[in-house]
């Protein structure tokens, strides 16, 4: 019995230094490519003509009303569960594929939203933490996006984050609470 043990152990051990790179064998594969980390600050704001609880419910459950994007192109289902450990998730069938754009990390309702994923750029190195704020103004509310990206970023990154989300806040979602834009619902 101890034998069987003994050797259990050295084929694990021979294995873990194969893939440590201790020269017990010669693995196969691409070579470790290296990167510096980075980051980035944007923001982008609207002020849409309706109270701050309105304007919540505008982002978080008429979502998939006025985003147009989705990486299974025609996605089942779309949705923004609005609730600590939710996320934002797009269903591609309802055989269960799909991705979790990104997870809720603080509520607030009609107040402050944050949550963190990389949204489109799934599978890049990167995330991305998100903090609405839904600010009475007058008759209307201000909904400011603060977003910091951090982790591998390639150049054109930062503003290629901050324009997409100026298309979904100015483009999309502004004129949805408006009533302007034909919903896809």
């Amino acid at each position: 019995m101890r034998t069987r043990v003994w050797i259990s152990t050295c084929a694990v051990l021979t294995a873990v230094g194969a893939a440590a790179g201790y020269g017990f064998s010669q693995g196969q594969g691409a070579p470790v490519q290296r990167f510096e980390p980075g980051g980035f600050l944007a923001e982008v704001e609207v002020v849409v003509p309706v109270d701050p609880q309105r304007a919540w419910t505008s982002f978080t459950e008429d979502l998939p009303r006025w985003w147009d994007h989705a990486f299974s192109g025609q996605p089942e289902n779309l949705r923004f569960e609005a609730r600590p450990g939710g996320g934002f998730v797009e269903d591609f069938d309802a055989g269960g594929d799909g991705a979790r754009h990104a997870t809720v990390t603080y509520v607030e309702r009609g107040r402050l939203l944050r949550f963190v994923g990389s949204l489109g750029l799934s599978g890049k190195g990167i995330q991305i933490e998100h903090e609405l704020t839904f600010t009475p103004e007058g008759d209307a509310t201000r909904v400011h996006l603060t977003i910091i990206g951090w982790g591998r970023m390639l150049e054109d990154w930062p503003e290629t984050v901050r324009s997409v989300w100026n298309h979904f806040l100015v483009e999309r979602y502004a004129p949805y609470v408006r009533g302007e834009l034909r919903s896809r619902g």
